[in-house]
């Protein structure tokens, strides 16, 4: 019988040696989704995207590459300007993530993505990295999160939480989202 709860091993699951910090790796199709997401961001004067569970940066360089701002988030970043941020952690390194997007966005409105994260926490640490995403939206902030809700391959070695869409959408709301 195979174990779907774990405690997962953050700092090895997701430093520089993780097969999804490769260089240009990600879990997206790069060319249609970032247009999606630029489409998004001018339907709503957004110039400015945090990424949080930034990987590899490849969203960052597509985004960048249109014009917009990209501030990167990561357990352990790959890039010298990343922010290291435990989203799981405690409020002080949500605090920090979110006054370094005050200073470069200088009030106006942004965006974050945390794409393919939110599946690879631990139970226990769901709804606190939901909450710090809230944190890191606060009023100004708009978030667009994919959370798969299956087993990963290599018997579920990577989704440490599968829950149903509307077991997210109900943490989402709980802290505070509009979904």
């Amino acid at each position: 019988m195979t174990s779907y709860a774990n405690t997962t091993d953050y700092q090895r699951l997701y430093s520089p040696a993780y097969f999804g910090k490769a260089s240009g790796v990600s879990s997206f199709t790069p060319d249609a989704f970032s247009k999606e997401i630029l489409a998004f961001c001018a339907a709503r004067s957004v110039r400015h995207v945090v990424d949080v569970g930034s990987g590899s940066g490849a969203l960052a360089v597509l985004l960048r590459g249109a014009g917009i701002h990209v501030i990167t988030c990561d357990f352990e970043p790959v890039s010298d300007d990343g922010i290291h941020f435990d989203l799981s952690g405690f409020s002080e390194e949500t605090a920090k993530v979110f006054h370094a997007i005050e200073r470069q966005t200088g009030g106006s409105p942004w965006l974050v993505t945390c794409l393919d994260v939110l599946e690879h926490m631990d139970i226990e640490d769901v709804y606190a990295a939901i909450r710090n995403l809230r944190m890191v939206c606060c009023d100004q902030g708009l978030l667009i999160a994919s959370i798969s809700t299956r087993p990963s391959s290599a018997d579920n070695k990577f989704h440490a939480t599968i829950l149903p869409k509307p077991t997210w959408l109900e943490i989402l709301r709980t802290v505070g989202f509009a979904v």
